[in-house]
């Protein structure tokens, strides 16, 4: 399993929006000065995932908050309707 982690590719799931597949492959860069932030914060909030949808100045609560906050949303599985429940 830990050699998988080192050298698989990363796999998406389908239809996952081309900007979200981007932040993602670079957060999960395996080599940590090529990582996305490893130059600071401000390297993500540059991000067009981020800076296209986020007007940072109105989150009191922070830049971690957010990323959080998005980024577990990206990781939830997508809800399927129970087709037995009316």
């Amino acid at each position: 399993m830990y050699q998988r982690i080192l050298t698989d590719p990363l796999q998406f799931p389908p239809g996952m929006p081309p900007e979200a597949m981007s932040v993602m492959t670079g957060l999960l860069q395996r080599d940590p000065s090529k990582r996305l932030g490893a130059n600071g914060g401000e390297e993500i909030k540059r991000h067009s995932f981020f800076s296209h949808h986020i007007r940072w100045d109105r989150y009191a609560l922070g830049f971690k908050f957010v990323v959080c906050v998005l980024i577990e949303g990206l990781l939830q599985p997508a809800r399927q309707e129970d087709p037995t429940t009316i």
